[in-house]
């Protein structure tokens, strides 16, 4: 039995808290027991104690790395440590990073850096993106310090390689997973609830409402689909620092009746159950939840092309539809298209849940970090 202990910072509704919970759920109990480090909940924390996994508050609110918190944050999270023989420390955020790094070296157990956000991309791509992370330039300074970085992109593998923070033996490729075999919610009343008319067509965007997922592109598609579906409607769900101005811009541009940003709404799955299309226009992204679940339900998915693992991954108009995020009219033009041919929408749907299937189910990606929970625990495992 290996004990891993998994450093997040919080246990709220996020694509990097999901993707924990299923991962720790699709784990092999007899050969993994997870332990969950965090320092504020949230949503998922009832969701990990019904689940049986072991649950640690390193620290009791979210603070800057650079605080003296850190510091009993550090000592909490050695003991622990110690008193669990936690052999794995696998990290899925850059704070919660910084603190396994320091428990890793001073309590013997190998570390995994598990990379959700855009620490290893080049600096000028970060903020061409809209993302402007001052601490992410930090990484140069931690060169080899992790056993084995787990990546979600081949161009976050490039990046390690060609800077050679990390040799090939220490970077793995592992994709996000998803469980398949849930029950697809049928989407009854929530068009009545969101007060959606029965004929619209519905283009749903779920992301955090910030720079980097491009949603201005939005205010430029938005109105020239209406001229050909009047009744079609933007689906926007998530929260986020620019909430209040798009709700702002749609209602100054007139755009309400086809533009309407929900806010958050905690369940993507049902948003999807009544979506004829999901789009994600972002600057920047890894490897989208979002975008799996939309496939696991069959919904065509519209993405950004050349970003994240997208052009990696999807083959275009066949398992997705792949498009420039600077081009408005690209979008414009393939939302028609997809509206105006329903057989279209369904053969790529279909076949984006067969990638899906075949890519993506969470028991593979389980099973692949079992392995390297495995491979790293060799050496130490039997000892005290």
């Amino acid at each position: 039995m290996i004990d891993v202990l998994h450093l997040i910072q919080t246990l709220r509704l996020g694509g990097a808290e999901r993707n924990l919970y299923n991962l720790v759920r699709a784990m092999d109990a007899g050969a993994v027991r997870n332990h969950v480090g965090y320092c504020y909940g949230g949503e998922f924390e009832p969701l990990f104690s019904r689940a049986d996994i072991r649950l640690f508050k390193y620290s009791k609110k979210i603070h800057k790395f650079k605080s003296a918190e850190t510091f009993f944050a550090v000592i909490r999270t050695l003991l622990y440590v110690r008193r669990h023989h936690i052999r794995v420390i696998h990290t899925h955020n850059f704070n919660g990073h910084m603190l396994g790094l320091i428990a890793a070296r001073l309590s013997g157990a190998k570390l995994i850096e598990h990379v959700h956000d855009f620490r290893y991309i080049e600096k000028e791509d970060r903020e061409e993106g809209q993302s402007f992370v001052k601490q992410f330039d930090f990484v140069y300074r931690l060169k080899g310090q992790s056993d084995r970085v787990v990546v979600l992109t081949r161009q976050n593998a490039d990046f390690l390689l060609k800077n050679r923070l990390y040799g090939p033996d220490r970077v793995r490729l592992i994709r996000n997973g998803i469980p398949l075999d849930e029950p697809v919610p049928s989407g009854e009343g929530l068009r009545k609830k969101l007060d959606i008319s029965p004929g619209s067509p519905v283009l749903l965007t779920p992301v955090r409402m910030s720079k980097v997922k491009n949603l201005d592109l939005l205010f430029g598609v938005a109105p020239v689909v209406a001229a050909r579906f009047p009744e079609v409607l933007f689906l926007a769900a998530g929260d986020g620092p620019m909430l209040d101005a798009y709700r702002e811009r749609a209602r100054k541009e007139g755009l309400e009746k086809n533009l309407r940003f929900i806010g958050f709404y905690p369940e993507t799955r049902e948003l999807l159950a009544v979506s004829d299309v999901m789009l994600l226009p972002s600057f920047l992204e890894l490897h989208s939840i979002a975008i799996l679940e939309a496939l696991s339900m069959k919904v065509p998915v519209v993405i950004s092309r050349g970003v994240g693992c997208n052009s990696e991954v999807f083959h275009d108009w066949q398992d997705g539809v792949l498009l420039d995020p600077f081009s408005a009219k690209e979008w414009s033009e393939a939302l028609t298209t997809l509206l105006e041919d329903p057989g279209k929408r369904r053969a790529i749907g279909e076949r984006g849940y067969a990638l899906c299937r075949e890519n993506f189910d969470m028991p593979q990606t389980a099973r692949k970090f079992e392995a390297l929970y495995a491979e790293l625990a060799a050496p130490v495992l039997g000892k005290p």
